[in-house]
Formats: C-alpha cells, sequence, structure tokens
C-alpha cells in the first residue's frame, strides 16, 4: 500500500513538472524582445513561456502562437489573419484601429515540425485550412554541415522539388551568403537571388526565433550592418545595398535599429 501511495505521488510530480516546461507565464527577462516599434500602426509584441521560449507573435495584421513538445522542440506554429490572405479583405473588427486583435481571428494556416533522432529539424509542413479542410500547401526539407543548415528544399504538394536556398557561414556563424534557386516544370534549378552580409559584433535580439529553423536573421550571432542583394530573374543583374544602424544598451543588445525601436523585458 505504501509503495503503491509512493509511486502515485511521484506520477503526480512528474506530471506537474512536465506541464510547467509549457506553462505561459509571459517570463521576463533584460534580454528578451518585448516590442519592436516603427510607426504608430506598426508595432509587434511578443510573449514567452515560463522557460523563456517564445509563446506569442503579435503583428498589426497577424498572429503566431508556438506550441513545443517536452524536449522544448518547436512542434506547430497556429497563425491567424485579421484579413483574408486570398482576397487581403480586412475581416471587420479584428484591426487594431477598430479596437480589434488578430488574435480574434480563426486559425487559418499552421506549421508542424519534425526532427531527426540527433534532434536536428528535419522536415517543415506549411498547410493552409480551408473550410475545415487541412490542405498541404507545401514542405521543406533540411540538409546539414557541422550542425548548421546548408540547404533547404521546398516541395509543392505533388512531392515535386520547386526551389530551394542554400547558405554559407562566417567564422562566428553568421550567415554570409545565402542564394536562392527557382526549378520550373522539372527543368534545371536557376540562381534568382544571391544575398551577401556584413555584421556587428554584439548580440542578435532575434535569436528568439532561431526555433522557426530558418538560417539568417533568426539564427545569426550578430546584427545585421550591410546587406546586398544581386538579383538574376531581371533582364540584366540587378544589385542594390542596404545599410543598418544601431543604438545599443549595457547588455550589448540593440534598443534602435534604423527606424524601428526594440524594447525589452525587465527583471525576471
Amino acid at each position: 500500500m505504501k509503495r503503491s501511495l509512493l509511486f502515485t505521488v511521484i506520477l503526480i510530480l512528474f506530471f506537474n513538472s512536465c506541464e510547467k516546461e509549457l506553462v505561459y507565464e509571459d517570463y521576463q527577462s533584460n534580454i528578451l524582445l518585448r516590442q519592436i516599434r516603427g510607426t504608430e500602426d506598426d508595432m509587434q509584441v511578443i510573449t514567452y513561456y515560463n522557460t523563456g521560449y517564445i509563446f506569442e507573435h503579435l503583428h498589426r495584421f497577424s498572429y503566431r502562437k508556438f506550441l513545443y513538445n517536452q524536449q522544448n522542440q518547436l512542434i506547430k506554429i497556429e497563425i491567424a489573419m485579421s484579413f483574408d490572405p486570398l482576397s487581403c479583405a480586412i475581416i471587420p473588427g479584428t484591426t487594431f484601429e477598430e479596437g480589434g486583435d488578430p488574435r480574434k481571428a480563426k486559425i487559418s494556416q499552421y506549421i508542424d515540425y519534425e526532427y531527426s533522432d540527433n534532434g536536428n529539424l528535419k522536415t517543415k509542413n506549411s498547410y493552409y485550412i480551408n473550410d475545415g479542410n487541412n490542405q498541404l500547401m507545401n514542405y521543406s526539407e533540411y540538409e546539414y554541415e557541422n550542425e548548421k543548415v546548408v540547404k533547404i528544399k521546398l516541395f509543392n504538394p505533388q512531392d515535386q522539388l520547386s526551389q530551394y536556398y542554400t547558405y554559407l557561414y562566417d567564422s562566428t556563424g553568421n550567415v554570409s551568403k545565402e542564394e536562392y534557386y527557382y526549378i520550373q516544370d522539372g527543368a534545371e534549378a536557376i540562381l534568382q537571388t544571391r544575398i551577401l552580409y556584413e555584421y556587428d559584433d554584439k548580440n542578435n535580439p532575434f535569436k528568439i526565433f532561431a526555433v522557426e529553423g530558418t538560417p539568417g536573421i533568426n539564427t545569426n550571432r550578430n546584427n545585421i550592418t550591410k546587406q546586398t542583394t544581386i538579383n538574376y530573374y531581371t533582364e540584366g543583374d540587378q544589385s542594390y545595398t542596404v545599410e543598418n544602424s544601431y543604438e545599443y544598451n549595457d547588455w550589448g543588445y540593440p534598443v534602435k535599429a534604423n527606424n524601428f525601436e526594440y524594447i525589452y523585458g525587465e527583471g525576471e
């Protein structure tokens, strides 16, 4: 009887501890990005689980909710839009101007994630919900070298490779070059865009989104100071450069980036 009671207590403690890992408590930290402010109508709000992992990402017309397994691996992102993405028609009552909130909109899309035995992201599947039916839009497969993503292949619902991205990294782990290739009707892949990056030596606040698995701004150690884009899909190569300037706080995180202001949490 005592052994049975002890086993029951252990089970209760086990499940309570597992549940705590996934509880939303709006975790506070001086180094977690809370808001991104542009103009009055352009603001993003971010909240966190008690583990410090991102829980919600709220933008002007969009809302994303992040769900994890017990290993803190991202397994699903639910997406709601306050407008119909097929018609671009705003849903009445859900815009900030009308006192609404994109969280009031129905979940219209979601992304689920699958992992290999070593914990690396293997596949990402994107779905659109149409009249209650889940329709696969595309899926991505990941290739690695030295534990870094070097290629992401995108497939259509018919399992045809339609496009892919390749990535090169600098010595600090930042993406130094990104290339995008497009494949039409099974033909040879054609380079569409090449992007070259330069960085500062400060902390990148967007690493909170690294769980999504896409290399670049969400996985870089540092902040992009210069981005040169070369487009090959137009008649004659076209190149343009964007430079970013930052102001930093005492923890080495940017508080201003060009015309945007970054707000962090306070205390823990």
